[in-house]
C-alpha cells in the first residue's frame, strides 16, 4: 500500500467469513487467548519515530461466538479498544469498511495540555453481515482500557492520550498513523496464547474474499449493492 499523506481520505474494505460448527473453546474458555483476524500496521519495524511494535494502528480480533474486538490507535501514544457483537455471522460474509482521513501524521500535536480534534486524524467504521445493509459503528460504550473516557484527553495513569469522539459517537478523532513507512494489512489468523489453561487450536478456518480501496463511501456501497441503515454500538441488545 502506498504512503498516506496529510488530508488523504481512504476507505479500506475487507470481507471475511467464519464457517459454522468450529470449536473456538481455546478462546472462549481462556481469557488470555485471542485471535487477530485483521491487522493494519506500518511496514517495517522499528520505524523512525516510534519504538518497535508501537506503530500498530488497527486490529480486529475474533473472541469466539458472536464476540469481536476492535483495537484502534497508535500504541503507547493514543488508542482505545471496543468489544462488539455480530449475532448469526457464522457461515456468512462479513464486510468491514474503515475510513481514514490522515492528518497531523507525525503526532506533533500531542501534549498533556490539549484535546485531540478532527485536525489530528479521522477514523470511521461500517459493518454488514450477510445480505444485510451496513450499519455505522458507534464507539461510546464498552471501551477499554477500563475507566478511561473517550474524550480526547491525556490520561496520566495510562500514559496515553485517548481519541475524541464526534457528538453522535460514530467518528473517532486522534492520530491515526505513523507515516514513516508504507502500510500493510495482515489478512490471516494471528493466534495469541499466553500461559493459560487452554491450548491454541490451529485447525480453525477463516475465509477472506477480497480487499478493496476507494476514495468515497458511495463507491463501496455500489460495489456491494447495499446502503447504510443507521448506526449501532453492535452490542448484544442492538443486534438481537
Amino acid at each position: 500500500m502506498p504512503y498516506q499523506t496529510v488530508n488523504t481520505e481512504v476507505y479500506y474494505v475487507i470481507s471475511l467469513k467464519i464457517p459454522e460448527k468450529q470449536d473456538w473453546r481455546w478462546i472462549t474458555k481462556d481469557k488470555n487467548n485471542t485471535n487477530i483476524i485483521i491487522d493494519m500496521h506500518t511496514a517495517h519495524f522499528p520505524n523512525r519515530e516510534l519504538k518497535e511494535n508501537e506503530g500498530g494502528n488497527l486490529h480486529i480480533t475474533y473472541l469466539g461466538g458472536d464476540k469481536f474486538g476492535l483495537n484502534y490507535g497508535v500504541a503507547k501514544v493514543a488508542k482505545f479498544q471496543k468489544h462488539f457483537y455480530l449475532p448469526n455471522h457464522e457461515g456468512k460474509w462479513v464486510d468491514f469498511v474503515f475510513r481514514y482521513v490522515y492528518k497531523n501524521i507525525k503526532h506533533e500535536q500531542l501534549s498533556k495540555n490539549r484535546k485531540l480534534t478532527e485536525e489530528d486524524g479521522v477514523f470511521e467504521m461500517w459493518v454488514s453481515v450477510g445480505k444485510k445493509n451496513f450499519k455505522k459503528m458507534k464507539f461510546e460504550e464498552n471501551t477499554f482500557p477500563k475507566n478511561v473516557k473517550i474524550n480526547g484527553k491525556y490520561d496520566p495513569e495510562k500514559g496515553i492520550s485517548v481519541p475524541k469522539l464526534s457528538n453522535d459517537g460514530t467518528t473517532v478523532y486522534g492520530p491515526n498513523i505513523v507515516n514513516t513507512n508504507p502500510l500493510y494489512f495482515g489478512l490471516t489468523q494471528y493466534r495469541i496464547g499466553n500461559s493459560g489453561p487452554t491450548s491454541i487450536d490451529v485447525s480453525n478456518t477463516i475465509y477472506y474474499d477480497e480487499f478493496i480501496t476507494a476514495n468515497n463511501l458511495k463507491t463501496v456501497l455500489d460495489h456491494f449493492e447495499k446502503k447504510v441503515d443507521g448506526a449501532s454500538e453492535f452490542m448484544k441488545a442492538d443486534n438481537e
